[in-house]
């Protein structure tokens, strides 16, 4: 459950930016082969293939990130999650308010115009009760063209825990608008689960459009997601339609 109200997050992580800013401008040198950089994010709904992943409510998120000059690259990502609905009862909770993702990685390019990326995550769930594991991994490639599209297939042996498979198919895009230095992005993709909570296979479709523009440092992206009737009859309200706003910054350091 989010603790801090949306105003004081907001103001911490713009002043957090702000001494970041100041410090990269302060010592401008350069780190070599490596590039480090740190990235944080307020919320509204965190949303993750289309679902909610913290009940509607807003989350906090941060990053940082190490990438050397051949391609290889690591990091951590972490954010506020929250897979319990209010109405569940205390010896029901799951326990489970954060998520922490760790990756390594390589990106390369396989012709002009054209990359490809080969990806290892480990997702983390911090805290959880006794008895309760979320944790997994999964295999991630991607193939894009400059950066209008990118083509993403997703495996893992062990979704959430579960011991079943889980494989991913998504297709993104991001396109400069001529006006106001907006850009609009779109997504789709289908995710299928072996036999999910013993159960038959379980798959749905998942979409979206958003609108972003940056203001300085912090880019704010206003996003619509939204699930097909599989993903809504599965997960319920939160894999129906909703509208969410993303405030996030990067920084070099």
């Amino acid at each position: 459950m989010l603790k801090k109200s949306l105003l004081a997050s907001a103001l911490s992580l713009l002043l957090v930016g702000n001494v970041f800013a100041q410090d990269e401008a302060a010592a401008d040198e350069s780190t070599g082969a490596w590039e480090i950089s740190a990235d944080f994010a307020l919320t509204s709904d965190y949303v993750f293939r289309g679902v909610s992943q913290s009940q509607e409510e807003a989350a906090i998120q941060a990053g940082l990130n190490f990438e050397h000059e051949s391609g290889f690259y690591t990091g951590i990502w972490g954010s506020s999650v929250d897979f319990t609905a209010d109405s569940t009862l205390p010896e029901d909770e799951d326990g489970a308010d954060v998520e922490v993702d760790a990756f390594v990685g390589y990106g390369f390019d396989i012709a002009e115009d054209w990359g490809g990326d080969v990806q290892l995550v480990r997702y983390f769930y911090p805290g959880s009760n006794p008895g309760v594991d979320y944790d997994y991994n999964e295999l991630i490639g991607a193939l894009s063209y400059k950066e209008l599209i990118t083509a993403t297939i997703g495996w893992s042996n062990d979704v959430f825990a579960t011991r079943e498979d889980g494989l991913y198919l998504g297709l993104n895009g991001s396109y400069e608008l001529p006006w106001w230095g907006l850009s609009l992005t779109g997504e789709i993709g289908t995710y299928d689960i072996d036999k999910l909570d013993g159960g038959d296979d379980f798959n749905y479709m998942h979409y979206g459009l958003g609108v972003s523009r940056a203001f300085g440092p912090v880019t704010a992206s206003l996003n619509w997601a939204n699930t097909d009737d599989d993903g809504q009859d599965f997960y319920g309200e939160i894999a129906d339609s909703r509208v969410f706003l993303t405030l996030e910054m990067s920084t070099g350091l």
